[in-house]
């Protein structure tokens, strides 16, 4: 995650944030030093209580124990951090659609995701213990993923919800499956 917001880091756009999905925090912590405004949300309260452990009480920070589809911002934002979720929702599209309205006028949505060809998922294609990169692992099942992206099927998602891609790239290398 620490990776993943460096690499974000420098395309970021301004002060106000929208974080979906703060699982344990890693993210959120390095968020609320890089932005003046941050708004946190995750439907699961256990993740938020969480969070709020690992980074104290911060002034610039709410938290919303909410579902991505039925969160009403109050706000737009400069910045929406959208890490490790587009694989868990039900319709990634119509979340994507929902929050590009939330983007104030030059505002961006940082998009991280699993990648189908990454190498340890290539290795397992090569090994048998999938057939496609694209097939579910005994982890994605576990983690509740509901699709493996590749580079195009993301895109895909992306240009279907109005938005343009400015740049792509991996974050790092992962040799191994867990």
């Amino acid at each position: 995650i620490k990776f993943s917001f460096l690499t974000m880091k420098g395309y970021f756009k301004g002060q106000s944030c929208l974080e979906l999905g703060c699982s344990g925090g890693i993210m959120t912590e390095l968020l609320v030093k890089s932005h003046t405004h941050l708004d946190v949300v995750d439907a699961v309260p256990s993740y938020i209580e969480k969070t709020k452990n690992r980074i104290g009480n911060k002034n610039n920070v709410n938290y919303y124990a909410s579902f991505f589809e039925q969160f009403q911002p109050a706000r737009k934002y400069d910045d929406i951090i959208m890490s490790l979720v587009l694989e868990h929702v039900k319709n990634p599209v119509l979340i994507l659609k929902k929050y590009r309205k939330y983007l104030k006028r030059d505002g961006r949505i940082h998009i991280l995701v699993p990648n189908a060809h990454s190498l340890h998922r290539l290795l397992g294609q090569s090994m048998g213990i999938i057939k496609k990169v694209t097939d579910f692992s005994q982890r994605d099942r576990m983690l509740g993923h509901r699709r493996v992206y590749t580079v195009v099927s993301l895109r895909r998602d992306v240009y279907k919800a109005g938005l343009k891609v400015i740049t792509e790239q991996g974050v790092f290398l992962k040799p191994l499956s867990n």
